[in-house]
């Protein structure tokens, strides 16, 4: 219980923009979770063909979700979801502006902010895994994670920890903001959190 609260005071503490949820909200989205029935059916995951991942994907939202089953930690990323946009803000990534283009010849772009970084990726269509390594300022990142496609929604996530230290290398910065200092905390904690985002 003592973990649960100091999780919920270190989150509630966070003031990422005036958007913010209030520290009332934050309890609604904490305890408020679903309770869908254990035996209602999960669709089965679809995974986009590879002909149809070769295209520009705009960016929609900031994703984050988690892959466990521990309760506490199943709170906090609750919590962390609602200060995700805050967090895109900061690492200057826009909604509808910023894009990612796989090509046939494996190859991608990624621009965000006008600023554009090039590099290879591969993709699984029959398991949805895929693996990005892209240079940006003579400095090569690589993330292999997941991609879900439904209703022309693509999403993709990855191993948080990896996505955090990217953008803190890409941005150093975003190092010293209190969102990621308790995100990170949080993703050191609890394996199996993801991070990534939807595109159309």
């Amino acid at each position: 219980m003592k973990k649960i609260l100091l999780v919920l005071l270190l989150l509630s503490s966070v003031s990422v923009d005036s958007q913010a949820q209030s520290w009332a909200d934050m309890l609604k989205s904490l305890f408020g979770m679903s309770t869908k029935k254990s035996e209602e059916i999960i669709p089965e995951t679809t995974h986009i063909k590879a002909s149809e991942l070769a295209k520009t994907w705009l960016f929609s939202e900031p994703v984050i979700d988690y892959t466990g089953s521990d309760p506490v930690a199943t709170m906090a990323v609750s919590a962390l979801e609602g200060q995700m946009e805050g967090l895109m803000a900061k690492a200057g990534i826009q909604s509808g502006r910023d894009r990612v283009t796989f090509k046939t010849n494996k190859t991608l772009t990624i621009e965000i902010n006008g600023v554009v970084a090039m590099g290879n990726y591969t993709y699984n269509p029959s398991t949805g895994e895929i693996t990005m390594s892209v240079s940006m300022k003579e400095k090569t990142a690589t993330l292999s994670g997941q991609t879900e496609c439904e209703n022309g929604v693509l999403k993709l996530v990855f191993d948080a920890n990896h996505v955090l230290s990217t953008m803190k290398a890409a941005a150093p910065s975003l190092a010293d903001h209190d969102y990621v200092k308790i995100a990170s905390s949080v993703i050191d904690t609890y394996p199996g959190i993801r991070l990534g985002g939807t595109f159309k």
